[in-house]
């Protein structure tokens, strides 16, 4: 995490900026500043502890982002690595890592 060291203090700035920006009455726009506030928190805060790469994944949540994106109609597609339209398995489930 090296890369983020010369970053903190415009890091601190922008939690700051989405602190403010996630006072609106729109419950979906609310949802996705505190997503990502708390995002980059755990960020943050584990470079600060530094905290293994792994753990800090594992941290990171985009459940208001993905219903956000739903809500606005957009239906999620398989690409390939070239980026070409691949069918949906019929049984695949989004894997939840529980610890």
């Amino acid at each position: 995490m090296e890369w983020i060291k010369l970053s903190i203090a415009p890091v601190k700035d922008l939690i700051s900026f989405l602190h403010t920006k996630s006072k609106t009455n729109d419950v979906v726009k609310r949802q996705l500043f505190i997503e990502l506030r708390d995002n980059l928190n755990v960020f943050n805060n584990g470079f600060l502890n530094e905290s293994p790469y792994d753990n800090i994944i594992d941290l990171l949540n985009n459940s208001a982002i993905q219903q956000a994106i739903k809500e606005a109609g957009f239906e999620p597609q398989l690409r390939t690595q070239q980026y070409e339209f691949r069918a949906m398995p019929q049984l695949m489930e989004e894997q939840v890592i529980d610890y």
